[in-house]
């Protein structure tokens, strides 16, 4: 486990998108829901936060392995301020998997307290992100609303009519 916090006691969101785009969620207190003025929708960003506030690596690779660097070269930047003012920053990385594969990721932290554990493990190495992470990590604010909607038309598809009564 390199992160364990509890999700209300995220005070601050801030994400940094590969494109350039971001995106900011704050609130006051515990209970309260985020709240920003930039497109993605509360819901889909705090997904994103519930994927993160406990973050846990698949496995670890060393810090010069060129699959992890290549990914982290531009990564998805989370920032999570908590209640007590403490910050974690975790720069995500993925790379497109083998065909009908998940993609791979890669991440490592930062914490604002020095003595914290994780900085610790981020100087000896990059971590593997777990598939279901990997796969979460949007690569642009917009791909980031989009999860938070409806579909805008539904999926197409036969339309099957009843059975005909049997005689």
């Amino acid at each position: 486990v390199l992160l364990a916090a509890n999700a209300d006691d995220v005070r601050v969101l801030a994400r940094a998108f590969p494109d350039g785009s971001s995106v900011r969620r704050t609130r006051e207190k515990a209970g309260e829901p985020l709240k920003g003025a930039d497109a993605p929708t509360v819901a889909a960003a705090g997904e994103l936060l519930l994927s993160l506030a406990n973050l846990r690596a698949g496995d670890a690779v060393a810090k010069d392995a060129a699959p992890a660097k290549a990914a982290l070269a531009t990564p998805l930047v989370a920032e999570q301020t908590l209640a007590g003012g403490a910050k974690a920053t975790l720069p995500l990385g993925r790379a497109a998997g083998a065909p009908g594969a998940p993609p791979a990721g890669w991440m490592t932290v930062a914490h604002s307290d020095p003595s914290h554990p994780a900085n610790a493990a981020a100087a000896k190495a990059l971590f593997v992100c777990q598939p279901w992470l990997a796969e979460q990590i949007p690569g642009s604010a917009k791909e980031l609303a989009a999860r938070g909607r409806p579909p805008e038309t539904p999926p197409g598809g036969p339309v099957i009519d009843a059975l005909p009564a049997q005689r």
